[in-house]
């Protein structure tokens, strides 16, 4: 049982407390570092084993009665609640910084993919030459969409799934929302101005 005269803070339960010796206070720091696996007698074995450093105590019995008096057992309760709280308060930290950065990313992303429509109706145009058998040589020219329809839509599937995870919303069967309609027109008025010869 803890002395009645022994007082510990609640905010700092690992510190020394009044009365508390050098050798006791040791001895429970000792005991806090074994960590949830530690007792009295796992501490004491250690203790025993000990060849060239002078152990605070020498007797199981020493360990147990500093144990009661000066109140471990609660200390080391406070002790790992405070650092329990502490890691939480960490991982808090480290979830909105990582919700926030999702986020973040996923407007980039979608932003990026917004401007990328403005390049869907334009054309990329490829060359090739063909020798027939007679010799005469065929300029093939070959005219495909600069962006594919595919690399947008994914664009945006994948930032609406990174913005989703960061909101803490369901990713499955996300849709990515675009204007088919829009887009086709743009094609339609970018083919005919190069069949015009204007583009």
């Amino acid at each position: 049982m803890a002395r009645a005269d022994f007082v510990w803070r609640l905010d700092a339960p690992l510190a020394r407390g009044a009365g508390e010796s050098l050798k006791a206070h040791g001895a429970f720091m000792d005991y806090w570092q074994l960590g949830k696996g530690r007792s009295y007698e796992k501490l004491y074995r250690i203790y025993a084993e000990e060849k060239l450093k002078k152990p605070p105590a020498r007797h199981l019995n020493s360990l147990k009665l500093w144990g009661a008096r000066y109140a471990w057992q609660a200390r080391v309760a406070r002790a790992q609640e405070l650092a329990d709280a502490a890691l939480e308060a960490q991982w808090a930290e480290r979830r909105a910084a990582a919700r926030d950065a999702g986020w973040d990313d996923g407007e980039l992303l979608r932003k990026s993919a917004q401007q990328l429509l403005q390049f869907l109706a334009r054309w990329r145009e490829t060359e090739t030459q063909e020798v027939r058998e007679d010799g005469t040589v065929v300029i093939v020219r070959t005219i495909k969409p600069a962006v594919s329809l595919s690399q947008i839509t994914g664009a945006l599937k994948v930032a609406d799934e990174l913005q989703r995870l960061a909101a803490g919303l369901e990713t499955d069967n996300v849709k990515a929302s675009f204007d088919l309609g829009e887009w086709q027109a743009r094609m339609r008025e970018q083919l005919g101005a190069l069949e015009d010869g204007d583009a």
